[in-house]
C-alpha cells in the first residue's frame, strides 16, 4: 500500500479562513495528489480464494453420511432368518457357572419382585473392526435387563452404515464384539469371554487366545444380490462359527482367571 504526506505551506496572504473561492479573483493554492489508478492483479485473487477455501476446510468437519440399514441374522450362507440367543454364565464363589442372576450377586427377591437394582442393570456389546490393539471402535448395543429374570437375550438385528467404505468397494464387513455387564446393585463391572467351553481359564490361555474375547460376525454387502431370496438386498449378517458359536446360540462366561 502506498502512503502520501500532505504538507501545509499556506501563508496568511493566501489562506482563506472561511467563505468560498467561487466568483473570486483571489489566488488560491492547488494540491496535486498522485493517485495510482493502475491495477496489477497477477493472480492474487485466485491465491486469496485458495487460502480461504483451505482455511474453511480445516475448520469445518467433513460431511459424513450416517444413514443406516437394518441387518437381520440368518443361517450361515443363506437368507433363512434366525434368532440367535446370547447366554451369559455368571460364576459364584464356588467357581460354579450358571445362566442366572443369583451368581451375579442378586437375591431371589431382587429377581421375583424386579427390584431396580436388577432391572437397571445392563449388558453392553462393543463392536470393533478387529481384535488387535489397533482395532477401531464402531458402535455399542445395550441389552437392558428390565424384566428378564435370566441373563439370556436375543440379537437378531444390528444397524450399520449404508455407505460403509467396504460396501462401496464391493466387499463385506467383519465385526467383532465383546461384552461387559454393569451391575446396578453394587456398581461392579464384569467382563465375559466367548470361549469354546463354559468355565474359568488360565492366564496363559487368556493371553494366547485373544479371539475368545470376541464374537465375530459377517455383515453382507447390501448392494449385492447373493442369497437375498428372503432378505432386502442382502441386508443380513452371519455369526461366524468360531469359539463354539452357532447360528442360534452364543455362550459367554464371566472371566475367572485360575
Amino acid at each position: 500500500m502506498e502512503h502520501y504526506t500532505l504538507n501545509n505551506n499556506f501563508t496568511t496572504l493566501n489562506y482563506f479562513a472561511d467563505g468560498s473561492l467561487i466568483n473570486t479573483i483571489e489566488s488560491s493554492k492547488f494540491i496535486s495528489i498522485p493517485l495510482n489508478l493502475s491495477f496489477d492483479n497477477n493472480g492474487r485473487e485466485d491465491v486469496l480464494n485458495k487460502i480461504i477455501k483451505e482455511e474453511v476446510n480445516t475448520t469445518i468437519n467433513p460431511f459424513i453420511d450416517l444413514e443406516t440399514f437394518k441387518f437381520n441374522s440368518c443361517v450361515y450362507g443363506t437368507s433363512t432368518p434366525t434368532v440367535p440367543v446370547l447366554n451369559f454364565y455368571f460364576v459364584n464363589t464356588a467357581n460354579t457357572y450358571n445362566v442366572n442372576f443369583i451368581n451375579a450377586g442378586f437375591t431371589n427377591d431382587d429377581i421375583a419382585t424386579s427390584k431396580n437394582r436388577l432391572t437397571k442393570s445392563f449388558f453392553r456389546l462393543d463392536f470393533y473392526d478387529g481384535i488387535d490393539d489397533k482395532r477401531n471402535f464402531l458402535f455399542s448395543e445395550f441389552l437392558s435387563v428390565n424384566l428378564n429374570q435370566t441373563p439370556s437375550f436375543t440379537l437378531n438385528r444390528i444397524f450399520w452404515l449404508k455407505n460403509d467404505s467396504n460396501f462401496l468397494n464391493g466387499e463385506y464387513r467383519y465385526m467383532y464384539f465383546d461384552v461387559t455387564f454393569f451391575n446396578a446393585k453394587d456398581g461392579t463391572i464384569k467382563k465375559f469371554l466367548n470361549k469354546p467351553s463354559v468355565g474359568p481359564t488360565t492366564i496363559i490361555d487368556y493371553r494366547n487366545n485373544p479371539e475368545w474375547r470376541f464374537v465375530k460376525i459377517k455383515v453382507l454387502n447390501p448392494y449385492t444380490t447373493v442369497n437375498n431370496s428372503n432378505s432386502n438386498y442382502n441386508r443380513v449378517f452371519y455369526i461366524e462359527p468360531i469359539n463354539g458359536n452357532t447360528d442360534t446360540l452364543i455362550n459367554f462366561s464371566e472371566i475367572k482367571i485360575l
